[in-house]
């Protein structure tokens, strides 16, 4: 029980940290999308 809650917040960090990441970036994906 406690290893499958470790392994669900290790996966709730990794998505943060991937959500937070596209956010950052999200300006300069944008513009490099629209000069396509």
């Amino acid at each position: 029980m406690t290893s499958k809650l470790q392994a669900w917040r290790f996966i709730a960090i990794l998505i943060a940290v991937v959500l937070s990441f596209a956010v950052w970036r999200a300006p300069e994906l944008i513009t490099a999308i629209r000069w396509w």
